[in-house]
């Protein structure tokens, strides 16, 4: 049972954690004389000073997801304690920095389109909601050339069906043949499709850096702080409930500073929201271990996926109206327009039996010239001749099991949230993932998008993790 989510995962206890040079606690904190006597000891105390002690909210992970969670926990409750951790302050290696910045409302689940539609209501006020008094108000550049995604014989039904309930959850789309199709993009080469839709509302791309600017500004004028620092474990209280019956609640997060200290953190409630991070997060707090209880054996099913985005220049290609074109007949290969100036940026994820090695962001362009290059230019032939220009690598936070998102509280540790394994969605998800999580906290369930499908309870529930009902829209 569950063998194929503890495959994944190497064996480790969850108590096991390297040895730390470990700062005051809360309790020490209020102490003078041990604080005087720390910094006498150690000199160390004014680099204690960023990193506050305790809070009510702890979101680790501070990229546009966490931050999300932040903005809404602060606009319910203004006096919440919330802090962030981020390990990565320049945010050099965060996921969504690193995307395409694409925002559609064409999935095949109904909760993945109306956390969409409400992302695109949050992008399209977001001038207003972060705004920040004596600052500019962010503008994340929304451009609404929407999507166009081809289908061939073998995936016109699924289409259909997905166009469907796209349309009965409001989303503006329009099917087209393969003639119209033709008609309207005479720049595609239509052989072998069957069948198109193109989102004609709420769909397209936007600046991935205004967005978590601009969140993270408005979060830092209402009090909250963000730390650079890492998460390498946590500290359990043991609490009993009758007789012999115990269970662990999470106490503190102990966070390494950048000069190598360890402070923990007390926190009342954790958020998991450290992207292709988070299944190594989640088993450091426990998840994932049979020795705690049958529960926590059944490891959090979040692991990175290297994905390419290359940038190209091709003289004759599209113009304005090429909206972003996903190729699901070869595989969701995938191109959009970046700017003017006859210049793109293109990908594809590889074959299951193909995936990249994620032991770091370096970029193969081989795999362009063989697997993303002769695709391109089968589709649109104007991309027979092409230069490529650069290429860059990010990281889906991918849910290996059924490629949706994992939100809620873990069942066992009920203090600690998830917000994870969007599978390359987390971008264009994130403002309805902020709103869900604060829903959550504050009313102990959802009244905006019910998300309810996507707790982690389902890896419990079922031996078949094939009948879960996964996402078939993933480009």
């Amino acid at each position: 049972m569950f063998c194929k989510l503890l495959s994944h995962f190497p064996r480790r206890s969850w108590m096991s954690i390297r040895h730390y040079v470990r700062l005051p606690s809360v309790e020490d904190a209020k102490d003078p004389l041990k604080i005087l006597k720390h910094d006498l000891v150690d000199g160390r105390l004014d680099k204690i000073l960023p990193c506050p002690r305790e809070c009510d909210v702890l979101i680790i992970g501070g990229s546009v997801v966490g931050s999300s969670i932040a903005y809404f926990l602060k606009e319910q409750q203004n006096k919440l304690n919330v802090m962030v951790v981020e390990a990565d302050s320049s945010y050099s290696s965060a996921s969504a920095l690193l995307s395409v910045g694409g925002m559609r409302q064409q999935f095949s689940r109904r909760e993945n389109i109306e956390m969409s539609q409400f992302g695109f209501e949050f992008l399209r006020r977001a001038s207003q909601l972060l705004a920040v008094r004596g600052e500019p108000p962010p503008d994340v550049q929304f451009n609404h050339a929407g999507y166009l995604i081809l289908a061939d014989k073998d995936n016109a039904d699924t289409m259909l069906k997905n166009h469907e309930i796209q349309t009965e959850c409001g989303a503006v789309s329009t099917l087209l043949s393969a003639d119209m199709l033709k008609k309207k993009y005479p720049w595609i080469n239509t052989d072998g499709i069957e069948l198109a839709t193109v989102g004609c509302q709420g769909e397209g791309w936007f600046d991935p850096a205004a967005l978590l600017s601009g969140l993270r500004g408005k979060n830092r004028s209402q009090d909250v702080p963000y730390v650079n620092g890492k998460v390498i474990g946590f500290e359990y209280e043991k609490i009993r409930l009758s007789g012999e019956k115990r269970y662990h609640k999470l106490d503190f997060a102990l966070v390494q500073l950048p000069n190598g200290d360890v402070q923990p953190v007390r926190a009342a409630l954790f958020v998991n929201a450290t992207g292709p991070h988070a299944g190594e997060v989640a088993q450091m707090a426990g998840i994932g271990d049979e020795n705690i209880s049958a529960v926590c054996a059944v490891p959090l099913p979040v692991e990175p996926r290297k994905r390419y985005v290359y940038t190209l220049h091709c003289v004759n290609g599209p113009g304005l109206d090429c909206p972003l074109v996903a190729d699901s007949s070869q595989n969701f290969v995938y191109l959009r327009r970046e700017g003017l100036g006859n210049n793109y940026i293109c990908g594809m994820s590889p074959p299951a039996d193909m995936e990249h090695d994620h032991s770091d962001l370096t970029v193969d362009y081989n795999f362009f010239d063989e697997h993303i290059w002769p695709k391109l230019a089968h589709r649109m032939p104007a991309f027979e001749a092409l230069k490529v220009v650069g290429a860059w690598a990010g990281y889906y936070d991918y849910n290996f099991i059924d490629q949706n998102l994992i939100i809620g509280a873990h069942p066992y540790f009920k203090n600690m949230y998830f917000a994870n394994g969007s599978s390359g969605h987390g971008l264009q998800h994130a403002p309805a993932m902020g709103r869900a999580i604060t829903e959550l906290i504050n009313y102990q369930e959802y009244r905006t998008v019910d998300l309810n499908a996507f707790a982690f309870d389902r890896f419990l529930e079922t031996d078949d993790m094939d009948s879960l009902g996964g996402e078939t829209n993933v480009v």
